[in-house]
């Protein structure tokens, strides 16, 4: 149930910082404890080279350590790191 209301905050967050991706769905489909992002392994790198943020290739991020003090953050640098216009 707390992955499902991370999950579902992550989105809402994203949303809010007018995400400009159409799997915003998908990702809502999710269940686990992993989010598939679907990413490039150029954007996998960005982020685990600027931001710090790890996961394997293809995008797939264990968001069992996501928490309360650092949602933000990892929002942040998806936010940043994916919706360039």
């Amino acid at each position: 149930n707390r992955l499902s209301i991370l999950r579902n905050e992550i989105i809402d967050k994203l949303k809010k910082k007018n995400f400009n991706n159409s799997l915003l769905d998908f990702y809502a489909s999710q269940t686990g404890i992993y989010l598939f992002l679907d990413l490039s392994d150029d954007e996998v790198n960005e982020l685990k080279i600027k931001y710090g943020i790890y996961m394997i290739s293809g995008g797939r991020v264990n968001i069992t350590s996501i928490n309360s003090k650092n949602i933000d953050y990892f929002v942040d640098s998806i936010n940043s790191s994916l919706n360039k216009v």
